[in-house]
């Protein structure tokens, strides 16, 4: 995949791609080059893709730069422990929920973001939900499940990853 696929299947502008990517908003980018090619063109994989798509949306939203890292590394820290969710293909250990949610399809899923940097996802399968606790990878630790924030940002992560896989609209959730 490269600048101009994850355009045309997300809606996002190129140059929207380019800033998140000359910024360096994605924390752990893997790109590769394409060496022989006019102006080295930068190709990714659909997973870094999605993680590009998340940071350009949360440019369009105003948050600041290092708001967007945080709450990317947050999200790609945060361990996916899902006991109500659980089945066949239930989490591997240590996986992240968004390993998780990028390797069951099924499952619809937001992330939430709070002003202290805190992250947490909430899942659905069919009628069953589930939420994960908040979550700092600054501290590594998490809020107790009580704790509800004065304020938050979501997004549809679920939605986001159907945009860049490609994948029918119109799941539930």
């Amino acid at each position: 995949m490269d600048i101009t696929e994850l355009a045309e299947i997300t809606g996002i502008e190129r140059r929207r791609i380019r800033y998140v990517l000359d910024h360096e908003l994605v924390p752990r980018l893997h790109l590769s080059f394409v060496e022989d090619a006019a102006g080295r063109p930068r190709q990714f994989y659909p997973d870094v893709g999605f993680i590009i798509a998340c940071a350009a949306r949360l440019l369009d939203f105003g948050l600041a730069h290092q708001k967007i890292r945080d709450f990317l590394s947050g999200l790609l820290e945060l361990p996916y422990n899902s006991k109500p969710l659980s089945d066949a293909s239930s989490p591997r250990a240590n996986e992240s929920c968004i390993a998780a949610m990028l390797r069951r399809q099924d499952i619809s899923a937001t992330a939430y973001f709070d002003e202290k940097s805190w992250v947490k996802v909430a899942f659905q399968l069919d009628h069953l939900k589930y939420e994960t606790r908040w979550y700092s990878f600054l501290t590594k630790e998490f809020r107790p499940s009580n704790f509800k924030p004065l304020c938050f940002l979501s997004l549809d992560i679920a939605r986001i990853r159907d945009q860049v896989f490609r994948l029918k609209a119109g799941r539930a959730g």
